[in-house]
């Protein structure tokens, strides 16, 4: 007698396609999967999850990257404009500035660093 071999780890046996007479095929436990089509899948899904995470993570480089240019640029601004005030008041006065504006500048200064200090010591990303 030819000895058959009992199937693998990995394959299920299914009936036949149709029954006698045309009939439709038994009702099986499901469609066939293997372990090797399970492992695929998985890889699969690990792949699209990696490759997500990355675009995560590039958008997330690329909108730091563009804060960074925007504070960058908003202190180019800052200073330039205040640059270009002392500049005009320096040209339309001379050494002879009213009391008013050196006592503004002072107060602005002041101001400023007092702001900042309070800015910096809540700043809760440290």
């Amino acid at each position: 007698m030819a000895e058959t071999n009992p199937p693998g780890p990995s394959r299920t046996l299914r009936p036949a396609a149709g029954g006698p007479k045309g009939a439709p095929p038994p009702q099986s436990e499901g469609p066939l999967v293997t372990e090797g089509m399970q492992a695929r899948q998985r890889d699969i899904e690990r792949r699209r999850r990696d490759w997500r995470r990355e675009q995560e993570t590039l958008l997330e480089e690329a909108q730091e990257g563009w804060t960074r240019v925007r504070k960058i640029v908003g202190v180019i601004v800052l200073v330039a404009g205040a640059a270009y005030a002392y500049w005009r008041i320096q040209s339309v006065y001379h050494d002879r500035w009213p009391i008013s504006f050196v006592w503004g500048a002072l107060a602005l200064t002041l101001g400023a660093g007092i702001g900042w200090m309070l800015w910096y010591i809540s700043k809760s990303d440290m």
